[in-house]
């Protein structure tokens, strides 16, 4: 049932979120979507997170995890809450198509200095600088730091290590 609800998620373009005492619900765009199904009890969310258990799902906190027949998903569980973030297969997205100010393209292009990018949870940081270091990995060679976890996008090794 876990991998019937994170498709749909998927095909919504929409996070999974499981909660005792609530149906599913899938959030998109800052607005919760309930599913219209019977509110899942302790057992039902303990059965559905068992499926888990052997992908990696963490016990408590957030993971990236790989799930085999979907693909990857960004978890946090904070039982009894947990939300599934489904992960495009394909990479990050281009900057282009976050709808993002066109100076963060040029601030990829600069030779020296330091770029610091901040963002609140859930405003899209990780993936924007995923998009970012994808950028880079195209252009000439350079070194790339990212403090922080950005794991959620698997990127191949390119030039880079």
């Amino acid at each position: 049932m876990l991998i019937e609800l994170l498709k749909e998620a998927a095909s919504l373009e929409a996070h999974l979120q499981l909660c005792v005492g609530q149906a599913p619900a899938f959030w998109r765009w800052g607005q919760l979507q309930v599913k219209e199904a019977p509110k899942l009890t302790r057992e039902d969310l303990n059965r559905l997170l068992e499926q888990g258990r052997d992908w990696g799902l963490p016990g408590e906190g957030e993971e990236a995890v790989g799930i085999p027949g979907f693909g990857r998903c960004q978890v946090n569980l904070q039982f009894p809450w947990v939300l599934f973030r489904p992960l495009p297969s394909d990479g990050p997205p281009a900057l282009e198509k976050l709808n993002l100010p066109p100076v963060l393209a040029e601030l990829v292009q600069l030779n020296q200095g330091l770029v610091l990018l901040g963002g609140q949870r859930g405003s899209g940081l990780r993936t924007t600088l995923a998009s970012r270091v994808e950028l880079l990995r195209q252009g000439p060679p350079r070194r790339i730091l990212t403090v922080g976890r950005c794991h959620d996008f698997v990127q191949g090794h390119g030039r880079g290590l």
